[in-house]
């Protein structure tokens, strides 16, 4: 390679002294031709001859300056481009007919790792690996007969045997007597191909996993037409692959639930969602109808704009119809529950009438026949003090009576809710530190005996948790009614409990109260926090007949 340095020395060289030589050769093999000439001028003749001259030596000093400029600015040209040329982030090289390197940046040899100096004169081939070269050497014969560059990814081989991918950019040139030379430019492409290569095994693997996959997968335009989908999909609706590939997902979706789920696909559409989940119906090709869970996510361009969407599919229908099974038995359970409690509260409203009619009679008997005879035998002290011992146990047997009468069935519930509250907000008072009051805002409430016995239920049970766990000075029970819903609250000023620990109890005390009001259509709720009381709401729908 020629330096600045060497053009500059040669220019002055040829501009000094081969000029000078020249001029003087000239004018020597001018003057021989024509000396008789020059021998008769005359003086204006020589005069004009010698302005001449100055002249021309003038223009010549004038064209010499120019030259200089010219010859200047070349050289910082040419450094430029050396410099430009050497730090060129791609690398540059020219090789010869034959293939060896005639010039290369410093890119290049950085990139095969040898120097600059050292890689002239070497054969490409020896940086290739050996297959690549004999494709790049036949890939050089042919770009002699075409004028376009050619483009080729192969394997180099660096000057410590290591490899990297390239691509090289290859057009033939051709100078002075026809001789090809190939000008080249090559990048380093190891990072890209490792990660196309990762991509396509990627891409391999997800094809592997969505083609074997035991669930139905689904890809579809952004229009929700089916593009390509895996057996399982195929199979679990039972359609032909041609039929089946781009049909769109409404036409074997079941109607009830296509309205839902468009909701659900114009929202992804309008980017305010990227994905969705939901259990919906298949209609087969055979009529059948399969029970799916969806999960639907959108697929996006490098540009973030939608182009389709993935759908993974389960079929549910045997999951489905268990549950369903187990939700009519659970309701079966539940109604027969409600009819062995309703026949458990005759039986027990029976049974404290008997006990109050039947036994209130013979003992009130028997407190008369001990009356009568303390006025017969009054005189005789030693019977007296029997006869009123007698007495005394008659009456405690009495209240015994009534209140296992009452606690079966208290016999306010046949005036209704409100007397039968009343009373039991009086007898826990009276039985317990724990004062208990109504506030029912003047309401009469007129429900069926099944209703107001649940709620009484409810609402006593809720007591008795008050009465063993609470250590509350105060219960405050409330009730408000419309037309449509009797709300009970039930709220006391006690210790409080974690709710989260319910579901960890053994006990069936707040089960049983869900469950009494499920079996009316109604709820239970509870609500209480640790050293801040607890509060138990009822709510129960009332029809027209029994609003207030």
């Amino acid at each position: 390679m020629t330096s600045t340095l060497d053009l500059d020395d040669s220019m002055q060289h040829f501009s000094g002294q081969s000029l000078r030589r020249r001029a003087e050769t000239i004018f020597r093999e001018f003057s021989k031709k024509k000396p008789k000439a020059l021998q008769n001028l005359t003086v204006d003749e020589v005069r004009h001859a010698l302005h001449e001259l100055s002249v021309q030596q003038i223009e010549l000093e004038l064209q010499t300056e120019e030259l200089n400029r010219s010859k200047e600015a070349l050289i910082n040209s040419r450094a430029r481009y050396f410099d430009l040329y050497n730090q060129a982030p791609v690398g540059y090289f020219t090789l010869n007919e034959i293939g060896q390197i005639t010039d290369a940046n410093l890119t290049v040899a950085a990139l095969l790792g040898i120097e600059q100096d050292v890689l002239i004169g070497q054969p490409i081939s020896r940086f290739m690996v050996e297959e690549d070269s004999d494709s790049y050497y036949l890939q050089r014969k042919q770009l002699i007969k075409s004028s376009e560059p050619d483009v080729c990814e192969l394997r180099m081989v660096m000057n410590n045997g290591s490899h990297f991918w390239a691509r090289l950019a290859t057009s033939a040139v051709h100078i002075r007597d026809s001789t090809p030379v190939f000008r080249v430019t090559i990048s380093d492409i190891t990072e890209v191909k490792n990660a196309n290569e990762a991509l396509r095994m990627s891409e391999k693997d997800f094809r592997s996993i969505f083609e074997n996959a035991t669930t139905g997968m689904v890809a579809a335009d952004k229009t929700g037409n089916m593009r390509y989908f895996n057996e399982a999909f195929r199979a679990m609706l039972g359609y032909e692959s041609d039929t089946l590939c781009g049909m769109h997902f409404t036409e074997f979706s079941f109607g009830d639930d296509i309205p839902g789920e468009m909701l659900l696909f114009g929202e992804i559409l309008n980017r305010q969602r990227n994905k969705y989940r939901l259990e919906k119906r298949f209609i087969t090709c055979d009529g059948r109808i399969l029970w799916v869970d969806v999960y639907v996510s959108s697929q996006c361009g490098n540009d973030g704009e939608l182009v389709g969407f993935i759908s993974v599919v389960s079929d549910i229908t045997e999951r489905k119809e268990f549950a369903l099974a187990l939700a009519e038995s659970r309701q079966k359970l539940r109604t027969l529950a409600s009819h062995q409690e309703q026949l458990l509260e005759l039986e027990r409203k029976h049974i404290a009438r008997e006990v109050h009619d039947e036994f209130g009679q013979l003992l009130t008997a028997l407190k008369m026949d001990v009356s009568l005879i303390r006025l017969r035998f009054s005189d005789n002290a030693a019977l007296m003090e029997k006869t009123e011992d007698m007495r005394v146990l008659v009456e405690r047997t009495i209240g015994v009576v009534r209140q296992v009468a009452s606690n079966l069935r208290p016999a306010a519930l046949d005036f209704g809710l409100v007397p039968a509250l009343e009373w039991l907000c009086e007898d826990f008072s009276q039985r317990g530190a724990t004062n208990c009051r109504l506030e029912n805002g003047g309401l009469e409430i007129a429900l069926i005996d099944t209703q107001s016995t649940a709620v009484f239920r409810v609402v006593q049970e809720s007591l008795t948790n008050v009465a063993r766990h609470a250590q509350a000075s105060e219960v405050v029970i409330s009730l408000q009614a419309d037309h449509c819903l009797l709300k009970v609250v039930v709220a006391d000023n006690g210790q409080g409990f974690d709710i989260s620990a319910i579901g960890k109890s053994s006990g069936f005390g707040l089960f049983g109260m869900r469950e009494r009001m499920l079996a009316l259509d109604g709820t239970l709720s509870i609500v209480s926090t640790p050293d801040l009381g607890t509060t138990v709401t009822i709510e129960l729908p009332l029809s027209k007949g029994e609003a207030p």
